[in-house]
């Protein structure tokens, strides 16, 4: 994997940097440009509170995780249950990469893009040559279907600052399950308080499982920490902010690499009234290797944070669906989804590195979220 290069820190803001790789398959944004904060604004050096004070229970964000991820085969990806007050699945969060993003011409099955049609009405809807099914489980030979996808929350065409896709089941509502995801989600409040350091915990299904017997994968766990708010100014979604999450691989050598894709990150924090409780913080979206270059720059903006001690960058997509920037995309399901182009899950190849062109240097700043939401009407 080449290095990541980011620009020596500047006053506020930094350079980003230049190669993108794409990870034909599984559309992974693998290896993104960042744009990296200096000091306080990206660390969180700038005298946030801690958001965990006392002693939280043991297990209560991986046995959350452990109940709720899911495997989407159909889209080479992981995801998130979405469940309401009274624990019935309603939908899945998961990553509009996963082959989901708008196109107005074919797409093959390894495209980040997926080809959109228009419903006489003016609605959207995608063509599927198999059903997108959804899957608990602990082991890839002994998985249990728990949904089906009839319609996603989508980025609309041209949107540029979110990652999120959330799938609708069969027998529910986009209303449902935007409502039951806010629940679960980390709040404008909460994410503005989050302090430098809170472990976060991810699950997911990343394919390469280098200690995978007979080519059985398992849902894997990987434990990290917050570092902080990161615009990674990527060439698809340029204005998407991630929260980065930094970590070593887990005891099975796999961390949050391709599959792992749209994985959601939990952390402990205390609500309103005290009452210790997880929350998601989004979409698993880009994966970057902390090393050279991205990892002197990260030392130099904060030499007190722990950056040498981790290997890997994971991005969770922070931008948030509203009723401006999405729009609803039902799923047909037909045999072939467009004449001549590749269908199914053939054998992925190697990563293929794709040049992005010339680095820009990006502007920002932490906004506060708009939490208005899309309606099925």
């Amino acid at each position: 994997m080449s290095e990541l290069i980011v620009a020596p820190p500047a006053a506020s803001v930094e350079l980003v940097s230049a190669q993108t790789k794409h990870e034909a398959g599984l559309g992974w944004r693998y290896g993104l440009p960042l744009a990296v904060f200096a000091g306080a604004v990206l660390l969180g050096s700038c005298g946030l509170g801690a958001t965990t004070p006392g002693n939280p229970p043991a297990n209560l964000a991986p046995n959350y995780l452990d109940g709720n991820t899911v495997t989407i085969p159909e889209q080479g990806c992981s995801g998130n249950l979405i469940t309401d007050e009274h624990g019935n699945d309603v939908g899945v969060v998961t990553a509009s990469h996963c082959h989901l993003r708008n196109s107005d011409k074919p797409q093959p099955i390894t495209s980040d893009f997926r080809q959109w049609f228009k419903n006489p009405d003016g609605s959207y809807y995608m063509v599927a040559p198999h059903p997108i099914e959804v899957f608990t489980g602990e082991s890839s030979n002994a998985l249990h279907q728990v949904g089906e996808v009839k319609e996603f929350v989508l980025p609309a065409p041209g949107d540029k600052t979110t990652d999120e896709a959330l799938g609708v089941f069969k027998g529910h509502t986009a209303e449902e399950v935007i409502k039951d995801y806010d629940k679960m989600v980390i709040s404008d409040s909460e994410l503005q308080a989050l302090q430098v350091g809170t472990t976060a915990y991810i699950e997911g299904w990343p394919r390469k499982q280098p200690k995978s017997k007979n080519g059985v994968q398992q849902r894997q766990t990987f434990t990290g920490e917050y570092a902080g708010i990161i615009n990674i100014g990527d060439s698809m979604i340029p204005d998407e902010n991630v929260a980065a999450i930094v970590l070593k691989a887990n005891n099975n050598d796999t961390t949050c690499s391709p599959g792992a894709s749209a994985a959601n990150a939990a952390v402990v924090i205390q609500d309103s009234t005290g009452k210790f409780v997880t929350r998601m913080l989004g979409p698993l979206s880009a994966f970057v290797e902390l090393k050279g270059n991205s990892l002197a720059s990260l030392q130099q903006a904060d030499p007190s944070f722990p950056w040498s001690e981790n290997k890997y960058f994971c991005g969770m997509s922070l931008g948030r669906l509203t009723s401006s920037n999405s729009v609803e995309v039902s799923v047909k399901q037909e045999k072939s989804e467009n004449p001549g182009v590749p269908i199914g899950n053939p054998p992925m190849p190697e990563p293929q590195l794709v040049e992005e062109g010339i680095p820009k240097i990006l502007t920002f700043r932490v906004p506060l979220l708009d939490r208005e939401r899309v309606s099925s009407a």
